[in-house]
């Protein structure tokens, strides 16, 4: 069998060209929106343990925000969660 000689600078070369690589991946798979959840009426009702009514007056009032997919609505959870206040 032959044998393979390394020079000690390429052997540098190739580990840094991989480890660039490697956090480039990291890096783009980290800065990548993540998908937003996305709830239904009844689900807001059921986080929120709240009746389709106050859900109605809440996003009539701009409490909630909501979305339309064609005559549907829904909820974005980080809407909801930024619409949620610390009580002192």
């Amino acid at each position: 069998m032959g044998s393979i000689n390394i020079i000690q600078g390429d052997f540098e070369e190739f580990i840094s060209g991989i480890v660039e690589r490697v956090v480039a991946e990291v890096d783009k798979k980290l800065l990548q929106p993540k998908s937003e959840e996305v709830l239904s009426c009844r689900q807001v009702e059921e986080l929120l343990d709240i009746s389709p009514t106050t859900r109605i007056a809440w996003t009539k009032n701009g409490i909630l925000k909501a979305h339309a997919l064609g005559s549907r609505k829904y909820y974005k959870r980080s809407d909801i969660d930024s619409s949620l206040i610390p009580i002192r």
